[in-house]
């Protein structure tokens, strides 16, 4: 299944769910990993946890925004937390690949990029991962996004 707006173009699998980000010139931005794409465990224990496993280009640099003034911290080959403790900012990965994550949560979010556990991000503490998917060629067209999304502007 395929929907295309003004900037981009997502492809749904019908039979697993995972969906690819493309340009709407249809060059890949980002995928979510084709099999078991996204997990929700619940009940468990005292936490409950979403993942949303995706599969990142090799060479993509991505970045996770600090909080306030500070620079962004790389995430590639880690694994770290991008939520901030206390204050009003949401957690948001950058790719220089065009595109930002914006977790709609300010619960503890983790991005994790080291290949013996894979290639996700992981909200704790909800019963489901909602993000915005943002499109743009400029950073600044994805910070004001940001900004909007996050009632700045």
């Amino acid at each position: 299944m395929e929907m295309t707006t003004d900037e981009l173009c997502l492809q749904v699998d019908k039979s697993t769910g995972a969906i690819r980000y493309l340009t709407r010139d249809k060059n890949l931005l980002l995928s979510e990993r084709s099999k078991e794409s996204r997990q929700i465990e619940s009940g468990s224990g005292p936490v409950n946890r979403a993942w949303l496993f995706l599969d990142w280009p090799k060479g993509e640099a991505l970045y996770g925004l600090g909080a306030g003034d500070k620079p962004g911290i790389k995430l590639r080959g880690t694994a770290r937390y991008i939520s901030h403790d206390g204050g009003n900012e949401l957690p948001l990965l950058l790719s220089d690949n065009g595109y930002g994550i914006l977790v709609a949560t300010n619960k503890p979010v983790i991005c994790c990029d080291i290949s013996v556990y894979g290639s996700y991000l992981c909200v704790e503490d909800e019963q489901q991962l909602d993000y915005y998917f943002i499109g743009g060629k400029k950073q600044v067209t994805i910070m004001n996004a940001y900004a909007y999304l996050c009632g700045r502007l």
